[in-house]
C-alpha cells in the first residue's frame, strides 16, 4: 500500500503563534507564570519563529508585486525600489505601523 502523507502548517500568523507558544503553556499562563513561560518556552525560539513569519510576509509581498507585473527592481533601475526598500526597512526595524500606513 502506497500512502502519501502531507505536511500541513498553519498559514495565519496569529493562530500559528497561539498553537506554537500559548496553547502548550496555557495552564502555566493561567496560573500566572508568564515570565517563566516566556523565559523557557518563548525566548529561546522566538527568533527562528519570527524569521520564518517574516520570510512568509516577504514571499506574500513579492507574489503580489509579481501579480501586478511590477516586481521590485535592482537599485539604480527605474521602478518602485525606494518605497519597497523603505517598507522592508520599517518592518525590519520594528516599525510595522509606519510600513502599513506608508506602504
Amino acid at each position: 500500500m502506497n500512502v502519501q502523507r502531507g505536511l500541513y502548517s498553519i498559514s495565519d500568523n496569529f493562530f500559528s503563534f497561539w498553537y506554537r507558544f500559548v496553547f502548550p503553556n496555557l495552564s502555566k499562563l493561567e496560573a500566572g507564570d508568564i515570565d517563566g513561560v516566556y523565559e523557557c518556552s518563548v525566548k529561546p525560539f522566538i527568533d527562528s519563529y519570527a524569521s520564518k513569519a517574516f520570510e512568509n510576509v516577504c514571499i506574500q509581498f513579492l507574489r503580489k508585486m509579481n501579480a501586478r507585473a511590477s516586481p521590485p527592481k535592482k537599485k539604480g533601475s527605474e521602478g518602485p525600489v525606494e518605497p519597497v526598500l523603505g517598507m522592508f526597512n520599517d518592518i525590519w526595524q520594528g516599525n510595522i505601523m509606519h510600513a502599513i500606513v506608508a506602504g
